[in-house]
């Protein structure tokens, strides 16, 4: 026994995929880590009132990893080493030059609002904005090219500056949302500095010709990605808008602290998101289209049982996670970490419907569920939220998961068929 263990462990490509999903769980944890840290440094209500802001850029972010970053991970599987670095070359410029762009439309909007003297933080929102883009795209470019070990340094540094940053905030500092967005855009610039030694050689095989090589298949793809992304932003910020308005930004911070438990599972799901597309897709190159599926799906019953199994044990130790890490403010509502985790359900089946799509390059379907999804969450946000508050968020999100799941459920025994290849 301990001989094939042995034998296990020494197979780069095992141990390369255990490093994967440990960086993903140590990134989790620190994450947790800042936000009960930034709970207490805060309080409820101006935490509540800095995740209004965050979540919009978590939202950007995706919507710029959807178009370009994603993409051409899933369309990397099937090809050449030659093509897989050339691919890698192209989704990266795209992805700095989309960063830019979002980054400069923010800085816009500041300026609009101060001339017509409207107080909101749109310019550290910017500068935040800018900043876990371009973290988000040194991560994805660093796990697509294999380079873990680089990921692990740079995750080190970052949530180190960001420790000893978020200490002077505690001690020195106004302890608000805008200097709690500063904090992290300092942190995230600072660790994207010490890295540039790390990315000498990564960056001789960038290259402008492979835009043109690859772009507009990217973008085909990540178009539709990235609108789902963006429809998902909607359906998703949407009942945390209205929690903030109708039910304050207290509210707000319940649920965020409740998210940040939950999101335990979270390095699950990252590295699904980093493995699961691709080896269908290397499936598919081996065995065919039919067997990469059956394999696919045996293996997300799987995984889905398992992360199904850790949500709902979370929920059943709600209250005293909740006092743990909101605080004495944060008691009685240990019913939120339960609602929340039903809320994930929905969400589970429709990712893993969602990466066999992704493989074959179909992502129109996505979209449109996501589309179904926002709509349905617009018009049910607002009623529900004014008349249940808090539990008129989770149910809401509940709704618009389901639906946007039964929606993307139609498409799995298209799936199945040799035609929906074609």
């Amino acid at each position: 026994m301990a001989g094939k263990l042995r034998s296990l462990a020494a197979r780069p490509a095992l141990v390369k995929l255990g490093l994967v999903v440990a960086n993903q769980f140590f990134n989790s944890a620190a994450n947790f880590v800042v936000t009960i840290a930034l709970v207490r440094i805060l309080g409820l209500a101006e935490f509540g009132h800095f995740s209004v802001y965050y979540v919009i850029a978590i939202s950007a972010m995706s919507a710029i990893g959807a178009l370009i970053v994603a993409p051409a991970a899933s369309i990397a599987a099937a090809a050449s080493e030659k093509v897989r670095r050339e691919l890698f070359s192209a989704s990266g410029l795209m992805a700095l030059v989309a960063t830019g762009v979002v980054a400069l439309l923010a800085a816009i909007v500041q300026w609009a609002l101060f001339v017509a003297n409207v107080h909101i933080s749109a310019l550290p929102f910017a500068l935040l904005v800018g900043a876990m883009a371009l973290n988000d795209l040194v991560r994805r470019q660093m796990l697509f090219a294999g380079a873990i070990r680089k990921t692990w340094a740079y995750d080190i540094a970052r949530f180190s500056i960001l420790g000893a940053l978020l200490f002077w905030e505690a001690v020195h500092s106004s302890r608000t949302a805008e200097t709690t967005m500063l904090v992290l855009s300092a942190a995230y610039g600072l660790a994207l500095l010490l890295l540039i030694p790390l990315s000498i050689s990564a960056l001789r095989l960038v290259s402008v010709s492979h835009v043109g090589l690859h772009g507009k298949r990217i973008l085909a793809t990540g178009s539709w990605l990235s609108l789902s992304s963006l429809l998902q932003l909607v359906g998703d910020n949407v009942f945390v808008v209205a929690g903030s308005v109708v039910a304050g930004t207290a509210a707000v911070g319940i649920f965020r602290v409740a998210q940040t438990l939950l999101g335990v599972v979270n390095p699950l799901f990252l590295a699904l998101e980093h493995i699961l597309p691709r080896r269908i897709g290397e499936w598919s190159r081996a065995w065919g289209w039919p067997t990469a599926l059956r394999r696919y799906t045996k293996t997300a019953l799987l995984i889905g049982a398992a992360i199904t199994a850790a949500i709902v044990t979370m929920g059943v130790f709600g209250e005293p996670l909740m006092i743990i890490a909101g605080g004495a403010d944060a008691a009685g509502f240990g019913w939120v970490v339960l609602g929340l985790g039903l809320v994930w359900v929905p969400y589970l089946v429709f990712i893993m419907i969602a990466f066999p799509l992704r493989a074959i390059e179909r992502t129109r379907a996505i979209a449109l569920s996501q589309a179904v999804s926002a709509v349905v969450a617009l018009l049910i946000a607002v009623p529900l939220v004014g008349q249940f508050g808090l539990a008129g968020m989770i149910l809401g999100m509940f709704t618009s998961y389901a639906v946007g799941a039964g929606v993307l459920l139609t498409q799995y025994r298209r799936l199945r068929t040799a035609e929906y290849m074609q």
